[in-house]
């Protein structure tokens, strides 16, 4: 396959290209988030006078749907699932269900984790009466619900962290249930062990490194948000409040955590990463200065070169065995005429700029619009007219305009910025 056939080619893939650089996919590359809400009914989202109906109709828009309603209108929503979050759900509920396989890979496979969980614990210690004001308890047995929260709390959150280290973790808090009830000895009482649970809420989330969100502001305002007397769910106004709190302290995720300073590194990174042509590290890193290797480049060009023949050639080199994670790539890129027949191909060797300029322009054709006078980069030397090229076409750029350093290494963002910037160029000449 010569160069000819390679350029052509490259019209195949353009509507592709075209398809996931479109200014909506280049705002949505930004950030992919699955998020999983898990907990009990105001998780669920049930309503204020839901509490008899059966449990198909009791559950509708609650905080978690307005979190990933938000998300999706700004681009950034992968997917959502609330099917871990349960009416009634306790403490020891959420415990037995993240034993559940499907959740297990549903918290692997998210960004963002949500968790209500801890007032049916004490629902179930403490009976209010709202008509006549009373608070019916056991000091004794309360201290002891408590005390299992804590410490169920506790590895519910281990647990999550275990199963994905890289998840945003976000803990709500609990709004004062209870604002109907007459002003006196029993209301400060009840305002109490609200208090309480907050406080273990949070003091759990702080020891466990996830975030705690106070919903403090609802009670500004409960008896508006509270609209049933009977029930302690709140209206889609006070969900709506929940989520605000959430997001007033929320930090989306990147997909990978080192990313780079620089906007448009970033930018190219993970609408490449978005788009399956780079990948990062198990880790949830992907190293963006260190140097790529050849055989990394390799695997990444092949990922964007067309037609390449499906069923290589050995491409004949002593350090390049079927064996090596890159033989695929490296034998149908040398096929192509894309790498140069020679007795080594040195896989684990740092590609330099030049070599990058050289591999850029056989790929694309690139021609330059004229010299570019850099002070290392002699008239004679090997690559020149392929560095004239790739800066005249501002595919790469060289140090205030005076020198290109052609034989330095070209790390992972470097490498990342100029096949993002190609692929742009192409999609705006379809």
């Amino acid at each position: 396959m010569g160069r000819k056939k390679i350029f052509t080619g490259l019209m195949s893939v353009m509507l592709l290209i075209t398809a996931f650089f479109s200014p909506a996919a280049a705002g949505a590359a930004e950030a992919k988030i699955d998020y999983v809400a898990i907990g009990d009914s105001l998780a669920a989202g049930q309503g204020p006078y839901d509490k008899d109906k059966p449990v198909e109709e009791k559950i509708g828009t609650g905080y978690t749907d307005l979190i990933a309603k938000k998300l999706g209108e700004d681009g950034k929503l992968g997917s959502f699932t609330k099917e871990f979050s349960v009416s009634g759900a306790t403490s020891a509920d959420v415990l037995a269900m993240l034993q559940n396989p499907k959740a297990q890979q549903a918290v692997k496979e998210a960004e963002l984790v949500t968790l209500s969980v801890g007032a049916n614990d004490l629902f179930k210690v403490i009976k209010v009466d709202p008509t006549t004001g009373k608070v019916i308890y056991n000091l004794e047995e309360v201290q002891q619900t408590m005390a299992a929260l804590q410490q169920n709390l506790a590895v519910i959150t281990t647990q999550l962290k275990q199963l994905n280290p890289q998840a945003k973790i976000y803990v709500m808090g609990y709004y004062f249930a209870f604002p109907y009830l007459p002003e006196g000895a029993e209301k400060e009482q009840a305002k109490a062990l609200s208090a309480q649970l907050n406080q273990l809420i949070e003091g759990v989330s702080n020891y466990s490194g996830v975030s705690f969100v106070s919903v403090k502001e609802f009670d500004k305002n409960s008896l508006a948000y509270l609209p049933n007397p009977q029930d302690v769910h709140p209206n889609e106004a006070g969900y709506g409040v929940m989520a605000d709190a959430f997001f007033s302290v929320y930090q989306a995720p990147d997909r990978f955590s080192d990313l780079p300073a620089s906007s448009e590194a970033r930018h190219a990174i993970l609408a490449l990463a978005n788009a399956g042509i780079l990948n990062g590290k198990t880790d949830g890193t992907f190293e963006p200065i260190r140097n790529i290797t050849r055989a990394e480049a390799a695997i990444i060009l092949a990922k964007v070169v067309p037609n390449l023949p499906a069923s290589p050639k050995n491409p004949g080199f002593k350090d390049i065995t079927p064996n090596v994670k890159a033989y695929t790539a490296i034998a149908q890129l040398t096929e192509a005429g894309v790498f140069a027949k020679a007795p080594r191909f040195h896989p684990n060797q740092p590609l330099t700029r030049a070599q990058m300029a050289r591999l850029l322009t056989v790929i694309y054709g690139l021609k330059g619009s004229g010299s570019v006078d850099f002070k290392d980069v002699p008239a004679n030397f090997w690559a020149k007219e392929e560095i004239d090229a790739v800066v005249t076409n501002k595919i790469m750029v060289g140090s205030d305009n005076q020198t290109f350093h052609p034989n330095n290494p070209i790390t992972r963002a470097e490498f990342a910025i100029t096949i993002y910037r190609i692929l742009e160029g192409l999609k705006a000449a379809a």
